[in-house]
């Protein structure tokens, strides 16, 4: 019998399922492949290899650190690096840094360390600096903390002085802020930015904004809203009496703990909560300061009680230490959205219009205006807490047994006056990470970590409908691996890009109008190279998207990481581009100390564009 040969004229229904052998009648099976590894399928019908990563930067301490985009327009997009504790910031392709200097000599401080002679440097102990360019004392090449000698002199911290300096030297420092997140809660945080401020949110931190002014100037500070949200309004028979109605060092005492945290009284975590009060049909409200036992605490009072007579009708903030902070966030029709605390997990929380700052229930008389704060709960037989929010044609809420989509009562502007429509069509269940919105709709990864599913409303039966994407190719999610992490890339391929749990990268290319929806592996590097995390910001030059990477590598037999960057001008991982006269050295290899490099030029020696690869 003669060999069969089969022409096959496009790659772009990507990698499919093995559970899709014989399917022979499935409609995408002839442009599929069995293995399809480090090429990203195109909808013209072929496929391109991966593109190359730039090696930008090693992490602070070379530790484990997260990145999130903060785009202040097209044309000012920047990424943060968000570690144990810190943030830091990179745009157009590089780190930004605050301060710079230059090296005169390096000697032995006596005790083995490197001492570095920088005149007038400014530097301070404890920061870190990046050096470059030194001759002699090759080893003091890299990122360092300093101890600061005098004006003019540091020490490196953790070095060992071996060989004579000759000359050279440059150092800059990391721009870096402080941050009050640990490690370990980062991957929780959630966040929704307007213009030049990014609001985060995660269950055990209040909630706050990071807003940037300048290249290196960036604050980060506890949202100081102007009043609530709160809790229903108190049915109980206890009653809350102020000492005074205006002013600071106040003292609100209960009649009894009944109706206050579950009938536990005041707790030392309700520092920071409001009090609302309503005498006769004006309400006041006070923020507590202190607690003095359960049925006592200091408040200051933010809007006159109008007196300190007892009052019977009062409402205690949701948010605080005790109850929890919201754990999602968005923004939808000119108002920021919040949702589920640990006591309220089915709860959402719509700021006044216009006004992200301002939670305030209705004026003090009691009148509740369209654009007032709105809180919902949503209605469920079940407590299925809310995992996210996507502000898009209409308000998307996936939990973790249900997704809903709420708008207006009369299908216009949600309005504090007219309960919202909220309506529930799918029961998948949503895993604990925010989804990716192209356009109208949304992709979302199932409560499972293992299934990626694209939610849109159908207008016809006027439901909420969800397609699983991952089907053809269901084998990228399959147990023990799961989704960490995604972001999609609209240029040049429509691609999101997936970080599975065991280090390994996923491309999900994704045209809809084409009709083209194909799953590659790019894999991961081996075990000296693993992806962490993935975001995407625009390209300086617009004209494509950048995905950003944090990578975790074996360097002389040390785990590192390291932020890389997607370059479709080179060809390897972790590279490095010179552009210039050719030189015998280049700079910027401290990463890859001790490591076998390879360099590629055009075969005549270095060229005007050398790639340096671990």
């Amino acid at each position: 019998m003669g060999t069969i040969r089969h022409i096959q004229n496009a790659l772009n229904s990507g990698e499919l399922s093995p559970r899709l052998t014989m399917r022979e009648d499935y409609e995408r099976y002839p442009n599929g492949c069995k293995t399809l590894r480090n090429f990203i399928p195109l909808p013209t019908g072929g496929v391109i290899t991966q593109y190359g990563q730039q090696w930008i930067a090693q992490t602070k301490d070379a530790a484990l650190a997260y990145l999130w985009p903060f785009e202040l327009s097209t044309t000012q997009a920047y990424v943060i690096e968000a570690g144990n504790l810190y943030f830091r910031f990179y745009r157009d392709g590089a780190r930004i840094y605050d301060l710079n200097g230059s090296v005169s000599a390096m000697a032995n401080n006596g005790a083995g360390l490197i001492r570095v002679t920088s005149v007038g440097h400014g530097l301070s102990t404890s920061n870190y600096v990046y050096l470059t360019a030194t001759n002699g004392t090759d080893e003091a090449n890299g990122e360092w903390v300093v101890t600061v000698i005098d004006a003019d002199n540091f020490d490196l911290q953790g070095s060992t002085f071996t060989n004579a300096y000759s000359s050279g030297g440059l150092w800059t420092r990391p721009y870096v802020i402080t941050s009050p997140y640990a490690i370990a809660d980062i991957p929780d945080i959630k966040m929704a930015q307007s213009a030049d401020t990014l609001y985060l949110v995660h269950p055990s931190y209040e909630p706050r904004k990071l807003t940037r002014t300048a290249h290196t100037s960036w604050t980060l500070t506890t949202i100081t809203f102007l009043d609530g949200p709160y809790m229903e309004t108190n049915t109980t028979t206890t009653t809350l009496t102020p000492s005074a109605a205006t002013g600071a060092g106040v003292t609100v005492t209960a009649s009894a703990v009944t109706g206050i945290n579950n009938n536990t009284g005041f707790q030392t975590t309700d520092g920071g909560r409001f009090i609302r009060m309503q005498e006769g049909s004006v309400w006041g409200y006070c923020l507590i300061t202190a607690r003095a036992s359960t049925v006592s605490v200091t408040v200051t009072v933010l809007l006159t009680l109008t007196d300190t007579t007892t009052k019977d009708k009062w409402r205690l903030g949701s948010w605080s230490g005790t109850t929890g902070y919201p754990s999602a966030i968005t923004i939808f029709e000119q108002r920021l959205v919040f949702a589920a605390t640990l006591t309220e997990p089915q709860h959402l929380w719509l700021s006044t219009t216009g006004s992200y700052e301002d939670m305030s229930p209705s004026a003090t008389g009691g009148t509740v205006a369209d654009s007032d704060a709105v809180t919902y709960k949503l209605g469920s037989n079940k407590v299925n807490t809310i995992q996210w929010l996507s502000g898009a044609t209409q308000l998307y809420i996936g939990t973790s047994g249900e997704e809903f989509s709420m708008v207006g009562a009369t299908l216009e502007a949600v309005s504090a006056v007219n309960p919202p429509l909220v309506r529930s069509g799918t029961t998948e269940g949503s895993f604990n990470l925010q989804p990716v919105r192209i356009g109208s709709r949304v992709i979302f990864v199932q409560r499972s970590g293992r299934e990626l599913r694209e939610l849109t409303f159908n207008d016809s039966e006027q439901t909420l409908v969800t397609e699983e994407l991952s089907l053809i190719a269901e084998h990228f999610l399959r147990s023990p691996n799961y989704v960490v992490t995604m972001a999609y890339q609209n240029k040049p391929d429509r691609t999101i890009w997936i970080v599975r749990s065991d280090g390994a990268l996923v491309a999900f290319c994704n045209y809809v109008v084409e009709k083209v929806r194909a799953w590659a592996l790019m894999g991961s590097t081996g075990a000296s190279g693993l992806y962490k995390w993935v975001t995407v910001i625009p390209s300086v030059d617009l004209l494509d998207d950048q995905a950003w990477f944090v990578m975790q590598r074996t360097v002389g037999g040390v785990t590192k990481h390291f932020v890389e960057m997607q370059n479709q001008d080179i060809s390897v991982h972790s590279g490095l581009v010179y552009s210039g006269t050719p030189i015998a050295a280049i700079d910027g290899l401290e990463h890859l100390n001790g490591e076998t490099v390879r360099v590629v030029g055009d075969g005549a020696g270095y060229d005007d564009q050398v790639v340096v690869q671990g």
